[in-house]
């Protein structure tokens, strides 16, 4: 057996925190279920999560006037399962999101993925599986 028992969450430091948080909310349909700032106050989260999911996105912010660097602390990409990826597509671009690839990559009778940027230039992915991984 594996030492890791689940995955917990994913952090993504954020250009400007208030916009990350919209677009997870607004666009994507994450909920908020904690905002909170570091005791020594030079960093702000917010912590989300999908409706019925315990996996969380935390969006980091820093408060002590540190530069932000596209790429500084960016993961490689949030991959998200949606059932009909066209729908799903249809509904992010009449939300004004722009997709990385002209239409989702088949990898298997009726599995897809598409990538697309957040506010803050990390990469996410919507994915449709037939079967849940392994």
């Amino acid at each position: 057996m594996g030492l890791v028992k689940k995955t917990d969450h994913i952090a993504i430091i954020a250009k400007d925190l208030d916009e990350s948080t919209r677009f997870y909310t607004e666009i994507l349909g994450y909920e908020i279920f904690e905002r909170g700032e570091l005791e020594n106050g030079n960093l702000k989260n917010v912590r989300l999560r999908a409706p019925g999911d315990a996996f969380i996105i935390e969006l980091l912010q820093f408060t002590d006037g540190r530069a932000y660097h596209d790429g500084d602390g960016l993961i490689e990409v949030v991959a998200m399962r949606v059932d009909d990826i066209f729908a799903a597509i249809e509904i992010l671009k009449g939300k004004g999101v722009v997709f990385l690839q002209p239409k989702p990559v088949q990898v298997g009778p009726r599995d897809f993925f598409i990538f697309f940027r957040g506010p803050s230039g990390e990469r996410l992915e919507i994915i449709q599986q037939s079967e849940p991984p392994a």
